[in-house]
């Protein structure tokens, strides 16, 4: 009630808009469609409602780079490490893992100007794998696989980055005050559940303002990463190269430990597709979605190799391994306390940019499902002056604030990995498959053919070889995927089956939750991509 009194009027008398009244029964998915229509109108019923083209060249990069530059890069190395057995087997993981980040986003790229709906793999699973063929039985595959990719990513994958970047947020934030003991857990999860908050409402009010906020957190990062490896080349230049001396020593060649090598650099390199997830709000998709990746995956990957060369020069591998924050006695050991306090600040403001872009990224998923009728009407809802998802938003800091509270960070990021590379498989497949199926469609950039193919067989590789050195985390993940497919035939297959309640209690709560946070129901047509 507090975030609806900031964003608009709450009535306390529900007034229904347009023609959703509670003798509405949505038998069909015509029915739906023209409840979109209708509501989508404005109060003189001449324009839709739609989300707001925002997105500029110079936000889209500050978006990737921001969502990708968060914990990972300062929580991840110790798991590198420890899995490669070697600073040089570690380097080798990270550059591998820089490659299949942007392998991947260039292939997004592509489907991103096939497809130009946000939801980013949602939308790409259930057009590639529709198959482009208007017979019912054949859409109903995209639309099983898409929706297990929106129920695995709101209850799981996108909750779950969100919790590993706050918890993160939240241990480094509070630990200059805690410099000479640990930081309570409470005090952690408490630090979190307030910068959750504050994305929170940045992202309910305006689009623009959390791309400018994601402009200068990332800024931030980098200030944070030049001072890392300023002090690494400090380092290096008083003569601490020890460590480079014996850079392969004790390297592991097994493919299974180098799996679990390669996820945890996977995790610090995960954001390479946030930007596709508002496809609907850049200025020119055509050029803004390739030119950003051009731009920001190169940065990334450079960032990461010097971040890393500065720990190997100041940690051992033993105190690599043995550290869970790994910036932190890399600080301590390069400056003393001053260092902890510049270095926690830093990696602060780092989380939290890429806590903001995957709140983005998150919400645009549940927005596009519910608009498509996979999740229910009322996260359709967009607000009538901040042309933000409000409601969205707010189910997914639900989650995420849940995922908070167990806070096992090792657990959570071999979880994600492993739902991740399911679905972004999935995507690889689904552009080979609209490489054939709409191969007389134009677009304005288009992937080298070998790209797509690699990284679907990396997909495999990776969600496979996990299962057997680490099949719990694995196993987990793949229970959550699976338990989607009696959801979809039941709440959504057999749609016109339901009992006419299930259709007045949606209406009755998209009109309730309309009313509460000033928000229209979002429509869309096809000629609008």
């Amino acid at each position: 009630f507090a975030l609806a009194l900031l964003l608009g009027r709450v009535e306390l008398e529900v007034e229904l808009v347009g023609p959703l009244t509670m003798d509405l029964a949505m038998d069909d998915i015509a029915e739906r469609e023209e409840v979109f229509t209708s509501t989508a109108k404005d109060d003189k019923g001449s324009e839709k409602d739609k989300l707001g083209k925002e997105l500029s060249l110079v936000h889209g990069v500050a978006i990737i780079v921001g969502s990708i530059i968060g914990s990972g890069i300062f929580i991840s190395p110790n798991g590198v490490i420890e899995e490669a057995g070697s600073y040089g087997m570690a380097m080798a993981m990270w550059v591998v893992g820089g490659l299949l980040a942007a392998g991947g986003g260039l292939c997004m790229c592509e489907l991103g100007n096939f497809v130009k709906k946000s939801g980013c793999e949602y939308a790409y699973i259930n057009e590639g794998f529709s198959f482009n063929n208007r017979n019912y039985y054949v859409t109903v595959l995209g639309d099983v696989l898409s929706f297990l990719f929106t129920w695995t990513s709101t209850f799981c994958i996108r909750p779950m980055s969100i919790a590993i970047n706050m918890l993160t947020f939240g241990n480094y934030v509070v630990k200059p005050f805690f410099l000479d003991c640990d930081v309570p857990d409470e005090i952690i999860k408490m630090s979190s559940v307030t910068a959750l908050a504050f994305l929170v409402l940045v992202n309910c009010y305006s689009v623009k303002l959390s791309a400018r906020v994601m402009v200068v957190l990332t800024t931030l990062k980098f200030l944070a990463a030049i001072f890392i490896v300023a002090l690494g080349i400090r380092e290096v230049a008083t003569g601490c190269n020890r460590h480079f001396q014996r850079f392969f020593d004790g390297s592991n060649y097994s493919p299974f430990k180098l799996s679990l090598a390669l996820y945890a650099a996977l995790w610090a390199y995960d954001g390479w597709n946030t930007l596709n997830y508002g496809t609907e709000e850049a200025r020119d998709v055509s050029k803004t979605l390739h030119r950003s990746m051009y731009i920001a995956m190169p940065l990334v990957t450079i960032t990461y190799i010097l971040i890393n060369l500065s720990f190997f020069a100041v940690l051992s591998v033993r105190e690599i391994t043995d550290a869970t924050a790994v910036a932190l006695p890399f600080g301590s050991k390069a400056v003393g306390n001053a260092g902890i306090v510049v270095i926690s600040l830093s990696v602060a403001a780092s989380t939290l940019g890429s806590g903001n872009g995957g709140l983005f990224a998150g919400t645009r998923v549940i927005f596009v499902a519910a608009r498509d009728g996979q999740l229910p009407l009322m996260f359709t809802g967009v607000h009538r002056q901040y042309k933000t998802p409000v409601q969205a938003v707010l189910l997914f800091a639900l989650l995420a604030i849940i995922m908070v509270i167990p806070s096992n960070i090792g657990q959570l990021i071999n979880s994600f990995n492993a739902a991740a590379w399911i679905f972004y498989g999935l995507c690889f497949a689904s552009l080979l498959i609209m490489r054939i199926t709409r191969r007389k469609d134009t677009r304005p950039y288009k992937v080298f053919l070998p790209i797509p193919i690699l990284m679907l067989l990396a997909a495999i590789f990776l969600v496979t070889l996990p299962l057997i050195d680490a099949p719990v985390d694995s196993l987990a993940a793949f229970g959550i995927i699976f338990l989607g497919i009696p959801i979809y035939f039941i709440f959504i297959f057999s749609y016109k089956f339901k009992p006419a309640m299930f259709s007045k209690v949606n209406v009755w709560l998209a009109n309730f939750s309309n009313n509460l946070f000033d928000t229209k129901l979002s429509s869309y047509s096809e000629e609008d991509f």
